[in-house]
């Protein structure tokens, strides 16, 4: 799972929010005990804001000298923004106190669902099976288990089939035999939820 980051590219900015974003990030960074800069970099930070400033604001504005300290401001603000993200080494509570725009806090995936669209059929050839069930984005494998009838109640007990695929063929199960058939999707928790069963009698 990545580590929680800010953003580092404003580029896109619309030029008089550019600004105040550039300034309430100077002033929660100036001071702020969970960063540490060397000493030209918040005095040239709030000098490229104040100059960018005094270009938008003028009454006559040269789109180019402005455009100019904007490109250079967003620079400023790249550069802050990685070394930010390389300090904070994905501490939500220092990322937030910078008041940079949070990338996409990553998610805790936690237990994944009971599959849905199990089935099992048979192979082309005597003693296969053919397990399949729909793909979930989130699994990083796909457990299928079987066994003989009666089956055990301890599921460990039962014969296991990993597989980074949602359709698995397997041979040599013992043919004339009903078996008990389920499967579970497995992502990054411990815990997984079986579906219902099914039965098959293999050929």
């Amino acid at each position: 799972m990545n580590k929680a980051e800010v953003i580092t590219d404003y580029a896109k900015l619309p030029d008089h929010d550019l600004d105040n974003f550039a300034q309430k990030v100077y002033n929660s960074l100036n001071p702020n005990s969970n960063f540490t800069w060397a000493a030209t970099i918040m005095p040239n930070f709030t000098t490229d804001i104040t100059s960018y400033k005094s270009k938008l604001e003028a009454a006559t504005v040269n789109t180019t000298a402005k455009n100019t300290a904007k490109t250079k401001l967003v620079k400023t603000l790249h550069t802050i923004a990685e070394s930010v993200n390389t300090q904070a080494d994905g501490d939500i509570n220092k990322l937030k106190s910078t008041a940079f725009t949070l990338a996409k806090e990553p998610t805790k995936i936690g237990i994944l669902p009971k599959p849905e669209g199990f089935k099992v059929e048979a192979g082309e050839n005597p003693g296969q099976i053919k397990f399949s069930v729909n793909a979930h984005s989130n699994a990083t494998m796909y457990l299928f288990y079987c066994s003989p009838e009666p089956a055990p109640a301890d599921i460990t007990k039962w014969q296991a089939i990993i597989s980074s695929s949602r359709i698995k063929t397997v041979s040599k199960f013992a043919s004339g035999i009903r078996h008990k058939c389920v499967c579970a999707y497995k992502g990054a928790a411990d815990e997984v939820i079986y579906s219902e069963p099914l039965y098959i009698y293999v050929q």
